[in-house]
């Protein structure tokens, strides 16, 4: 009766070192899917930030061709050439800054597929961790597996 009692102990030890193995997989795969759909928020959010800052570096070009344009009319220097070297001035400033945000953006994103990246390499640790972690606990209760296998089967495994 000894042997069967500790055979029955054995096999619910077995089953639930699997089972706590496998909830721990799962976790860390919800995990990192968590961490996959905040990175992509984060993305979207970091891709519209770019677009409003693209959108104020034209306004602000063209209130200063505005207001290059009306002073010079003021002065009745409109077909100057003053005028027109002030209007390049603003259109390569503004080629600066969208070459900035443009750039600022491509790096942002090489980021956030980086971090998709390692989402992933977590998740495949994750299911490694998960195998190794059964393999242990198999080789650690080999002896409790024959005894189960002798119980039930009346052969060792």
């Amino acid at each position: 009766m000894a042997v069967a009692t500790t055979t029955v102990i054995a096999a619910i030890g077995l089953g639930l070192a699997a089972a706590g193995t496998a909830t721990t997989v799962v976790a860390q795969q919800e995990a990192v899917q968590a961490s996959k759909k905040a990175e992509r928020a984060r993305k979207a959010q970091a891709n519209l930030e770019a677009d409003r800052q693209r959108r104020q570096a034209i306004r602000q070009a063209q209130q200063a061709r505005a207001t290059a344009l009306s002073n010079a009319t003021a002065q009745g220097a409109q077909y100057g050439s003053g005028l027109q070297g002030g209007l390049s001035q603003i259109t390569a400033q503004q080629g600066q800054n969208m070459n900035f945000i443009n750039n600022s953006q491509r790096f942002g994103n090489q980021v956030f597929a980086a971090n998709r990246q390692a989402a992933d390499a977590q998740s495949l640790g994750a299911v490694g961790q998960g195998m190794t972690s059964l393999g242990g606990t198999m080789m650690g209760n080999a002896d409790q597996f024959s005894r189960v296998g002798n119980s039930l089967f009346g052969t060792p495994l």
